[in-house]
């Protein structure tokens, strides 16, 4: 069994699209579009919330197979919603599991890979909660700097204000 890719959802939730891939013929599968659709094994995963064990690619008739995978000689895969925790309902994504040797998944295999995509979820939703971390932490330098230069600009206003009374009130002058 191949972990192949990880699957992300286009922002019009109208295509998938294979973020990793994992040693494929011909190349790297980085912006590769697969379909989101009740039609796909990783669309049918998407759309209702079910994991998908599809043990006979080749002759499925439940959704027609992803001409990346047919290249590829797949003959079986697996594919589970990458969820997030907190932050709504709207899935990271899909995990898909998949091999080009005859056999069988079977719901342990389902189960192991959606435990696997639970805890790639919870790393997903961690590394954005660092992100967002880190973003506030450059904004609050970026105001801890805007705020000492107008505070240095207010300083120096009042020395030179204070030099003019200090010469005008001066009796030497």
């Amino acid at each position: 069994m191949f972990i192949r890719q990880g699957l992300g959802i286009s922002p019009r939730k109208k295509a998938t699209h294979c973020s990793c891939g994992y040693r494929l013929a011909g190349g790297n599968s980085d912006h590769v579009a697969l379909g989101a659709d009740l039609e796909s094994p990783a669309g049918f995963a998407l759309q209702t919330g079910q994991s998908v064990v599809s043990n006979h690619l080749q002759e499925e008739t439940r959704f027609r197979t992803p001409k990346l995978l047919a290249e590829q000689g797949i003959k079986r895969a697996i594919n589970v919603l990458i969820r997030r925790g907190g932050e709504g309902n709207t899935p990271f994504g899909v995990l898909e599991a998949d091999s080009p040797d005859p056999g069988q998944f079977d719901d342990a295999d389902a189960d192991f890979l959606a435990g696997f995509a639970g805890l790639l979820g919870i790393a997903i939703e961690r590394q954005h909660a660092d992100a967002k971390l880190q973003e506030a932490l450059d904004h609050e330098a970026l105001l801890t700097r805007e705020m000492s230069h107008r505070v240095k600009n207010s300083l120096t206003s009042v020395v030179g204000l204070l030099r003019v009374q200090a010469r005008v009130q001066s009796p030497w002058t």
